[in-house]
């Protein structure tokens, strides 16, 4: 128990202060540290081996290394977004005829490129940079990025707006994207990972018969 406090518990904060304290948007900072209990004789030796592994970084938009994510579109009605298959790779491939490229981004946090989720409140969708696009009051006393400009309201990002309560919001992130050239998605558009899914290769002939069955057939 703390003091007077009815809390039988201990928060443990971490509090970056030192030099270069300072996030941008697109950076990230990460921090491992550890907490242990131990016998008071072995508490110090314990710590003196864990301090060296304590590792404070901060990560800007400059050291990631993204691989190419496409979104491509079927009409209005549904995308699907596909990764390239190598680390750094800046190429997709969709195999769907009826698809087309609606918009190019990357795996990781670059300069000019924002996140972009896909949203489910039951029946309707949204892809795009606000993740807040189905939250009762969204337009009205708040708008993101941005601050609530009504106090006595709350944003309830939990809730879908117009649903009954049992309704909740699901979220997938996609990837980051230019908002500026990727302003013809927004709402109405399903994801459906099977729009572009590569077709498994058929197994290899071999050169001589071989002396175990195949896994499966050879045409």
């Amino acid at each position: 128990r703390m003091g007077s406090s009815s809390r039988d518990y201990t928060v443990f904060t971490i509090n970056w202060w030192q030099n270069g304290a300072k996030l941008t948007p697109g950076d990230t900072f990460s921090k491992r540290a550890f907490v242990f209990a131990s016998e008071l004789a072995a508490a110090k030796p314990t710590a003196d081996n864990l301090v060296p592994k304590v590792i404070p970084d901060k990560i800007d938009d400059t050291r990631w290394n993204p691989r190419a994510v496409d979104i491509y579109k079927v009409g209005t009605t549904s995308f699907d977004a596909v990764a390239a298959t190598t680390s750094q790779g800046t190429s997709t491939t969709c195999t769907s005829t009826s698809a087309t490229l609606a918009c190019s981004g990357f795996s990781t946090p670059k300069a000019g490129y924002v996140p972009f989720f896909h949203i489910t409140c039951g029946a309707s969708n949204y892809l795009g940079p606000d993740p807040y696009h189905f939250t009762p009051g969204n337009g009205e006393w708040f708008t993101f990025p941005g601050l609530s400009n009504n106090n006595t309201q709350k944003i309830r990002s939990y809730a879908c707006a117009g649903e009954v309560e049992s309704v909740r919001p699901t979220w997938k992130l996609i990837g980051w994207f230019d908002p500026l050239t990727c302003s013809s998605l927004g709402s109405g558009l399903s994801y459906d990972d099977n729009i572009c899914v590569v077709p498994t290769p058929p197994p290899p002939v071999t050169a001589a018969p071989t002396s175990l069955p195949t896994g499966q057939p050879v045409t």
